[in-house]
């Protein structure tokens, strides 16, 4: 179970070289998720969009404040609620995919099945 913990840690280093997204790809993807979680009808799909937000904040959390400023400035637009959904999958398909690429790495390294 340890390995799944830390994975929450690391994924984003991890991801990174793997998607060369920028920073408004980023912050696009933490914002839907963070907008679309609470009003999710389920307790599965608000836990998805919760993890899909944690995902994209690691990966913004070694930005400079001034990137992350030019990034929510470059989302001044509203997205539809079809957009949104649209997205939020988009993003939630590399936070798996990252994070699956962790786990097969976890498990290689310390020999687990």
């Amino acid at each position: 179970m340890k390995v799944f913990g830390a994975a929450a840690l690391v994924v984003a280093v991890l991801a990174a070289p793997a998607f060369a997204q920028t920073a408004n790809d980023d912050m696009r993807c933490l914002i839907v998720s963070n907008g679309m979680g609470p009003q999710a009808k389920d307790e599965p799909s608000r836990n998805f969009a919760a993890s899909t937000a944690a995902f994209y904040m690691g990966r913004i959390s070694d930005l400079q404040p001034a990137a992350i400023t030019a990034a929510l400035r470059h989302e001044d637009k509203p997205i539809s609620g079809p957009e949104s959904m649209k997205i939020l999958e988009a993003c939630a398909v590399r936070a798996k995919a990252a994070n699956d690429r962790f786990v097969t790495l976890a498990k290689q390294t310390l020999g687990v099945k």
